[in-house]
């Protein structure tokens, strides 16, 4: 028969803590991680957004210079942290829209694999300085 000492023996019970909280500790990490790199992705896609539009809404701008200039951003600013990136540059009506939508660093399931951010503005346009009137 046990000895009431026996009963309140706690020898091996850190090894049981450590067995369960461990995994969640680890789990809670990569989260942190997983939503720091998916925040970093979608910055950059917001970058290369806006700077597309920064050089297509130029008097002299095009669409396929806001292409050239996103694609650049994500070469250098991304430096790969983006996959399979679609950009579009529309240049229309005074407008200039450009999304991009890429996939994001994903090593926590059930999270976004991709961001999308967009960026608009208008067309600059420069008269001759004239005052009409």
């Amino acid at each position: 028969m046990r000895t009431a000492a026996a009963l309140c023996d706690d020898t091996g019970s850190a090894t049981v803590q450590l067995v369960i909280c461990l995994p969640l500790v680890v789990f809670v990490i990569m989260l942190v991680i997983q939503a720091g790199a998916y925040y970093h992705a979608q910055q950059v896609a917001k970058i290369a957004a806006d700077r597309a539009v920064a050089v297509a809404r130029t008097e002299y701008g095009t669409a396929d210079f806001g292409q050239a200039q996103a694609e650049h951003v994500l070469k250098v600013v991304g430096d790969g942290s983006l996959s399979d990136p679609h950009i579009s540059v529309t240049r229309a009506a005074g407008q200039v829209r450009v999304s991009v939508a890429a996939g994001a660093p994903h090593f926590v399931p059930l999270w976004p694999a991709t961001v999308h951010a967009a960026s608009a503005g208008p067309i600059e346009e420069f008269d001759d300085g004239a005052r009409h009137g």
